[in-house]
């Protein structure tokens, strides 16, 4: 029987280790629903409104929001967010929170999910402010959210449609075997020694189902940064967030029959760098990218809309675009269409308008990337 998520302020962890995973359970809050006046409007494409007056798809938005703090001090936030010499204040948060729900209510997706946001109070602030911008109203009712312990920053999912079985699936570095089958891997032997010694804080791998007519199970990523990354070491632990990832969907379709799912997220991780095979798919028109998710004992195939059509990404670094936030899909799910969203304040001079704590201005260093899916 499926859980429902529940309506409180706090939640329990409950924690099971199952091969190289510790899996985490964590019971969210549903954001306030509210009542609805009569106005009315759709800001997306043509496409996009035949797509959603079918009842055929539904609009999907994954985007890294860039340290997304609230203004309430709690000690794990990053440097410049904090102290007396401090840009970061109320009038900021209030400021930055806005241009978010804006965002949210102008593009009228069904779900979003979003990485690098501090915690559950902001999901809440989002739909106190969400009914002021959209006349009244706030069709988000659900939301989840996720993160491990001590750690600055979590992933989020808001949602039109019931959320059920959230689950947080995290690393057990204690366990972890089998390294030796890890791939491109070259480091000493000293760094062997020395590797689970002192792990770096991981962001955990949320699961959760949107209750469309057919279900659909969401997994959520965001995978370790490349900052400082002077030995490899970071190389290693994606690859060990790949194989979380590859166990947790293979565990899903082996408990709860789990065939229709989409994989979203910042991996910090180009397509180029997976285990990538260029195949026919019919989902969209073109070449697209078949990539091989490498589990403990079985892999796992899924697809990938960025193709060659592609000349940017989502993300710009050092003069290029970087193409490292994903939407994955199982095979027999449709894409209808794909696209990072460069409109308005999202960009400044064709890159991501990333945001500025002295003065405010910009959005994200990320684009949000956009797809509509199948829910037949």
């Amino acid at each position: 029987m499926k859980k429902h998520i529940q309506s409180i302020s706090c939640f329990s962890v409950l924690q099971a280790e199952t091969h190289i995973i510790i899996i985490m359970i964590i019971v969210c809050f549903s954001a306030l629903i509210f009542s609805c006046c009569s106005c009315s409007f759709d800001s997306d494409t043509n496409t996009g409104i035949e797509e959603r007056k079918t009842g055929n798809f539904i609009k999907v938005i994954n985007w890294n929001l860039q340290t997304f703090f609230d203004a309430k001090t709690c000690g794990t936030e990053y440097s410049e967010f904090i102290g007396t010499h401090s840009y970061w204040d109320e009038e900021h948060y209030k400021s930055r929170l806005e241009k978010l729900c804006t965002f949210i209510v102008d593009e009228d997706a069904d779900v979003y999910v979003f990485e690098e946001i501090e915690n559950a109070n902001i999901l809440q602030d989002i739909s106190n402010n969400l009914p002021a911008l959209n006349c009244y109203k706030n069709p988000w009712k659900y939301a989840c959210f996720g993160n491990s312990e001590g750690s600055a920053l979590g992933i989020a999912v808001l949602s039109r449609y019931e959320l059920l079985d959230m689950q947080l699936h995290q690393i057990d570095y204690r366990s972890a075997y089998m390294l030796d089958s890890l791939i491109n891997v070259d480091v000493t032997t000293d760094f062997w020694d020395n590797f689970f010694a002192n792990p770096p804080s991981m962001r955990p791998l949320l699961e959760v189902t949107v209750c469309v007519e057919n279900p659909l199970d969401l997994f959520v990523c965001h995978w370790k940064s490349k900052a400082g990354d002077d030995n490899g070491e970071t190389t290693i632990w994606r690859q060990l967030q790949e194989r979380l990832l590859a166990d947790s969907i293979l565990a899903a379709q082996k408990t709860n029959l789990c065939q229709r799912y989409l994989i979203c997220g910042d991996f910090n991780q180009k397509l180029e760098e997976f285990d990538t095979r260029e195949e026919s798919w019919h989902c969209l028109e073109g070449q697209n990218t078949k990539v091989v998710l490498h589990g403990t004992f079985e892999n796992v195939s899924v697809y990938s809309p960025w193709n060659k059509d592609f000349s940017d990404g989502s993300y710009y670094f050092d003069g290029n675009w970087e193409k490292i936030d994903h939407f994955f899909t199982s095979q027999d799910l449709l894409l209808s269409s794909f696209e990072p969203l460069t409109d308005g304040e999202l960009t400044c001079d064709e890159v991501p308008a990333r945001y500025d704590i002295c003065d405010g201005t910009g959005l994200s260093d990320h684009l949000p990337i956009m797809c509509w899916v199948s829910v037949k």
